[in-house]
């Protein structure tokens, strides 16, 4: 059976776009009924209105200044940019890429392929030493730490 095709564009200025349903394209659409499923008002004393209890990110307002400023402090990457700090438990990064799999790149001289796994020797995720990784498959990474975790068991 074939769609009957809508003649004429949407009813928005300047919007161009064929018509979906009750003279509107399909983004225009979306946001009418949208704002037809907001009834209740925020919670936060707003006054916006929402679909749910509050607007996106309104709950915040409600914390104390202390935990609004706790949670801004809260995983913003500080972790990951010390350089010194060998007791961290986070992978330090280098514009975004983990800086394991680079010294394994200029390891290997090539780029690591889909697949291959930086494992770290010594299980300390901050020690980035060529000496201290090791270039493997996941099926042996995962093998690797089943070994481990058994040794680990049985003391």
């Amino acid at each position: 059976m074939k769609r009957m095709s809508r003649k004429g564009k949407c009813s928005v200025d300047n919007c161009g776009y064929p018509i979906l349903a009750r003279g509107l394209c399909g983004k225009h659409y979306q946001r009418e009924v949208a704002k037809r499923n907001c009834v209740n008002d925020c919670a936060c004393g707003c006054g916006e209105k929402t679909q749910y209890t509050y607007k996106h990110g309104h709950h915040t307002r409600l914390f104390s200044n202390e935990e609004q400023g706790r949670r801004g402090r809260q995983n913003n990457g500080d972790t990951q940019r010390r350089t010194g700090d060998l007791t961290s438990v986070y992978y330090r990064k280098v514009k975004g890429i983990h800086e394991h799999r680079i010294v394994a790149q200029e390891m290997l001289g090539r780029p690591l392929k889909p697949g291959e796994i930086v494992h770290h020797i010594n299980n300390n995720k901050r020690d980035n030493r060529k000496e201290n990784l090791q270039v493997m498959t996941q099926s042996e990474h995962v093998e690797i730490h089943k070994l481990g975790n058994k040794y680990a068991k049985a003391n």
